[in-house]
């Protein structure tokens, strides 16, 4: 994917044509885990760059992910991840693309936090999720990725590298970034 380059004239300019050339103020309600509150501290200083004026609240996770979650057609319950106006979630891997698909970026998500909502992205989710060839899978991920790099409604800063360990003597064994251990080939040389 084309990948996106600080230009803060351009940003000003698009500030001005949505009508906040003075900017504005926003809450982002994130939690207290790993480096998720210094990634808040960044982002509310790249912000100030262009007027917008980012007050940081920083939860508990208890805090954070309390309350109630329902998801659509009912609506986000009141859980505070699921109903701030922008918001850091750290997210674990999945063993499939699915997972995030279909709950967080769908219109109708139940862990749609940013409450976007596009036909055209459903509609491309719905045929990744049923193409059988990887090929076809491929080509439909690639049109959901520029989708989402237009739309933007919510951003992957970073993912984190995850680690698993055996012994030089096995042979056939993987693991993957959710923590499963395939054993079914696995032996001893």
């Amino acid at each position: 994917m084309p990948q996106r380059h600080k230009d803060i004239a351009k940003a000003k300019q698009l500030m001005q044509a949505a009508g906040q050339s003075k900017g504005f103020a926003i809450t982002l309600t994130t939690e207290k885990v790993g480096e998720i509150p210094q990634l808040a501290q960044i982002l509310q200083s790249s912000a100030k760059q262009v007027g917008i004026n980012i007050k940081l609240q920083v939860l508990s996770s208890a805090a954070y992910f309390a309350g109630k979650q329902t998801g659509p057609p009912t609506g986000w319950g009141n859980t505070p991840w699921l109903n701030a106006p922008i918001n850091i979630t750290d997210w674990g891997h999945r063993a499939v693309p699915n997972v995030f698909l279909t709950s967080s970026i769908k219109s109708k998500g139940v862990w749609n936090a940013a409450h976007y909502s596009s036909k055209k992205v459903d509609a491309l989710i719905k045929s990744y999720v049923g193409a059988v060839a990887l090929k076809d899978q491929q080509k439909y991920a690639r049109q959901i990725e520029l989708q989402l790099l237009h739309d933007t409604p919510v951003i992957f800063p970073y993912f984190y590298n995850y680690l698993q360990a055996a012994a030089k003597r096995v042979t056939g064994y993987s693991g993957d970034a959710i923590g499963h251990t395939w054993v079914s080939r696995t032996s001893l040389s």
